[in-house]
């Protein structure tokens, strides 16, 4: 894929982004929202009149610039896998009933993160993610040698559009949104647990890019920093993006378990 096309991608998920972002930014003033999301305003006070940083401090700022620099880097987290799809014209290896649930916690998280009013840099990629899986999804359905059902199709647009909605408009109350993050750990089971048990099955990655399983697997180790940081008090997604990086992890040791394997498979193929 050429450079434009890559930039056109990039701005068409900042684009959204921004959409993503307003409504949990649109009541702070310029300065201050400089400040949320470079360091807090205590920090940025004393750095700026007595030029000194204590520890606290840079420890929060770290956060948050990595949290920023997971946000930025989650823009392209999937398009490698997405452009080695349309490429190869083949969606084989690709487990696309992995990517809805993905979906599902993309959303899920965003909302519930928006609706406690938690710091942008601890979610801002899952607007980014969910995007890219939504495209990821279409493009399976379009090259998998599989026939997608109508029924199948239709479900997941209208069960996302309506997800959308609800969550745009503040109609999920916390109780339910609190539920949904215990619902979320059986979604990231369900997200990963099919792609493993594919790749154990075929003693393969097929599709599966490496780059992004490895973009995953580092982006959610340094989301488990930063959440501990920033909402430490929130045991539930601290456990959840802890098993989320376990999953990654495993993803990413196929690569290099299964190698010789797919090196075999290559060559059996190419004498046939």
């Amino acid at each position: 894929m050429e450079t434009k096309n890559y930039l056109q991608i990039a701005l068409l998920l900042l684009f959204c982004f921004e959409l993503c972002r307003t409504k949990a930014t649109f009541t702070v003033k310029p300065k201050e929202k400089l400040i949320m999301f470079v360091m807090p305003e205590h920090c940025f006070d004393t750095l700026i009149n007595k030029h000194q940083i204590s520890k606290e401090c840079f420890t929060i700022t770290l956060s948050k610039g990595l949290g920023m620099g997971i946000i930025l880097g989650s823009v392209l987290v999937k398009v490698p896998q997405i452009i080695k799809i349309l490429k190869s014209k083949s969606a084989d290896g690709i487990a696309v009933s992995s990517f809805y649930p993905e979906i599902l916690m993309s959303l899920l998280g965003c909302g519930y993160n928006i609706h406690f009013n938690h710091p942008f840099s601890t979610y801002g990629e899952s607007a980014f993610l969910f995007i890219q899986n939504l495209i990821l999804v279409f493009i399976c359905w379009y090259y998998s040698k599989e026939v997608t059902s109508i029924y199948e199709i239709v479900s997941v647009v209208l069960s996302t559009t309506l997800l959308i909605s609800l969550i745009a408009l503040d109609l999920i109350p916390g109780k339910v949104y609190t539920f949904t993050a215990f619902v979320s750990l059986g979604l990231l089971l369900f997200a990963r647990i099919p792609q493993i048990a594919l790749n154990m099955r075929n003693r393969s990655t097929g599709q599966l890019s490496i780059i992004t399983c490895f973009l995953n697997l580092a982006g959610s180790l340094a989301r488990i920093y930063t959440t501990l940081r920033e909402v430490s008090n929130d045991t539930l997604i601290i456990s959840i993006r802890t098993i989320a990086a376990s999953l990654n992890g495993i993803l990413v040791l196929h690569f290099f378990v299964y190698k010789k394997d797919a090196g075999q498979q290559a060559r059996i193929k190419k004498d046939t």
